[in-house]
């Protein structure tokens, strides 16, 4: 998403509703607004004229907070993190400019708020600013040694992470794809399973954004062990239809760095490993749609919680509904 789509399309505001994982507020005063960012210390000036209007919602999952925070005005903004507690900010939408900690908001930078000396910033009129919060520790845990120890040098501090533009484009269409999904059907986050797979996706999602940003080893492969990487993830996805591998658990299985597996998937598919896991589980629904009772029988068996989702995956990439070809496999039997 170019920077000039960032400044059209801003989100749409959710009813206020309150459900087990997720939280939804409205507000008309600032100390209201600030106040919703539990532990972080803030206070907001309003800079713009106007009647302030805020809106903020956050999805909980084990270990992580996802948020969406939507403010009308432009904002003089303070604050400090508590100890171990990192947030990694991610701008959905704005108009016009803004500064954090002293550099110019660009569409393909993510905000990094760490570090206890605190962070300034100048916010634009109409942000909506998505983020997840997550302790520095369970961040870092999720990476090999050389790549933590890069990433724990940026979070010393509060600062603008430049980083791929096509990376940031994709984590910002998931991450909105997850508040609407919160937003129509928040009955889905009452799966224990779905809120630990999606949470350690939006973890993923963002880690694997920040990665592009620091310089990691030349990676240089054969296509031949390319494939055989490609060929050794399948067989675990296989082997546990239920329970996808997160990226890490990749990793240490089959002892490679994350952005060893990355560039394998890049260069020789032109996809994510996590794409490869999704289309692995799809076409074993496919293949289980064959012998099985229901497409929702199939569609558990390969971890798919949220059939909404499921479906439009399924129709992107067979061109037909699940259970349509269901129906279709059937009757040629």
């Amino acid at each position: 998403m170019s920077e000039a789509s960032l400044k059209r399309h801003p989100l749409s505001a959710t009813p206020a509703q309150c459900e087990n994982h997720i939280r939804s507020v409205s507000t008309s005063d600032l100390e209201e607004q600030a106040a919703q960012l539990k532990g972080w210390q803030q206070q907001y000036s309003q800079l713009s004229a106007g009647a302030f209007k805020g809106e903020f919602r956050e999805l909980q999952f084990p270990h992580l907070q996802l948020f969406f925070e939507t403010t009308s005005s432009t904002l003089f903004q303070t604050g400090a993190m508590p100890p171990d507690i990192v947030a990694i900010g991610l701008p959905l939408a704005y108009d016009g400019d803004g500064h954090f900690c002293g550099e110019s908001m660009s569409a393909a930078a993510l905000h990094c708020f760490a570090g206890r000396s605190g962070f300034e910033y100048l916010s634009p009129e109409g942000l909506v600013m998505s983020g997840i919060v997550i302790r520095a520790s369970d961040l870092l845990d999720q990476l090999g040694r050389s790549e933590a120890e890069k990433i724990a040098a940026i979070l010393e501090r509060p600062q603008l992470l430049r980083v791929d533009e096509k990376s940031i484009a994709a984590l910002r269409s998931f991450i909105a794809g997850i508040s609407l999904m919160a937003e129509r059907a928040p009955q889905t986050l009452e799966s224990e399973y779905l809120l630990r797979s999606l949470g350690q996706s939006v973890a993923n999602a963002f880690i694997d954004t920040m990665l592009t940003r620091i310089d990691t080893e030349t990676v240089r492969m054969s296509s031949a062990q390319r494939l055989k990487l490609i060929k050794n993830v399948r067989d675990i996805v296989v082997g546990t239809p239920d329970s996808p591998p997160s990226i890490q658990a990749l990793c240490d299985t089959l002892n490679v760095s994350r952005r060893t597996l990355q560039n394998c998937f890049q260069v020789g598919l032109s996809c994510t490993p996590l794409d490869f896991i999704k289309i692995v589980r799809l076409n074993g629904v496919r293949a289980m749609l064959r012998h099985c009772a229901t497409v929702s029988e199939a569609a558990a068996h390969w971890g798919f919680w949220h059939f909404g989702n499921f479906a439009r995956d399924y129709r992107a990439l067979f061109g037909t509904l699940p259970s349509v070809e269901h129906g279709q496999l059937r009757k040629s039997r």
